[in-house]
């Protein structure tokens, strides 16, 4: 397996970083790997070449190495020192979310690769992974889009506050028939170094079961003192937007994006900026049960 060279700080994987990607990356990463597992080009670093072996050990079979640290989706492991000679504390970024903050060693790797795990199912099953938040509301799905450092977090967490179900946060799975399955991690309200994990219990949500249609699209990124008005988006605008979002098939765009248009077609797809997500919330939930309704019109 190739690795980053050693007291090398890795490239960011994404072209256009996040300030929380930008801190992560600021850190002094000391070895990392690249591979394909299930059609996803991941990265993993740690900042501490000592837990490397024990981090590379426990990767599954059948990943293909690759030399390149261009990556579909990257893992950062880091290890701080626990003051008065306590147990360094192991945080695991999953892109930039931390999704376990432990001082122990294997359950922060277990976390690691039982995530990668998690990715590799669903895509091994035709699934498609996007960057997008998704939460069920009436027995439909609202998928979210939105750039980085968009507030798209903070508007899922407030759907969920408002009675949605989650469905997901930084990553959404879609299968081929269309539909919204549940894919459970911390949400990406913290994130950059020392960030504690944030759960759906933290916040007093719950994470639906079933699979759902999707009934609706938002594209939508958080503006201070913008009015919410949304204009409606043509099938090709919608698709062009999951397209440039995905994990799985980001290296084939044209064969996700038919994938993505036969999913979104008769979907209510809709584009614009937003003020504060309290703002919007109640206009999103009581707007969009006319939607799913089929109301030609865009919420009020």
């Amino acid at each position: 397996m190739s690795g980053l060279p050693p007291d090398q700080t890795a490239v960011p994987y994404d072209p256009d970083p996040s300030a929380c990607m930008r801190a992560l990356d600021a850190l002094r990463w000391t070895a990392g790997v690249a591979f394909t597992h299930a059609r996803v080009k991941v990265g993993i670093r740690v900042s501490n070449g000592s837990i490397f072996g024990a981090v590379r050990g426990s990767l599954p079979p059948g990943i293909e190495p690759v030399t390149s640290p261009d990556v579909d989706f990257l893992y950062s492991v880091t290890e701080e020192p626990g003051g008065s000679g306590a147990a360094p504390a192991y945080t695991v970024y999953s892109d930039v979310v931390p999704i376990v903050r432990t001082t122990n060693l294997e359950r922060a790797i277990n976390t690691l690769t039982g995530d990668l795990e998690r990715l590799a199912v669903e895509a091994g099953q035709g699934r498609l992974i996007v960057r997008a938040g998704a939460v069920g509301w009436e027995g439909k799905g609202i998928l979210i889009l939105g750039p980085r450092s968009s507030g798209r977090s903070t508007l899922v967490a407030g759907l969920l506050w408002a009675g949605a179900q989650y469905y997901g946060d930084e990553l959404t799975v879609l299968d081929p028939q269309g539909r919204i399955h549940p894919f459970v991690r911390p949400l990406s309200l913290k994130c950059g170094p020392g960030a504690e994990p944030v759960h759906l219990a933290d916040l007093g949500a719950t994470a639906g079961d079933d699979p759902l249609p999707i009934g609706a699209m938002i594209a939508t990124a958080y503006r201070p003192g913008t009015t919410w008005v949304p204009r409606g988006l043509k099938l090709a605008e919608a698709a062009a937007m999951l397209t440039a979002s995905a994990v799985t098939g980001k290296r084939q765009p044209d064969t996700v994006r038919p994938a993505f248009e036969k999913m979104l077609r008769g979907v209510r797809k809709f584009l614009g900026d937003r003020g504060e997500a309290g703002e919007v919330i109640f206009r999103i939930l009581s707007g969009f049960s006319t939607v799913f309704a089929g109301s030609p019109e865009p919420p009020a």
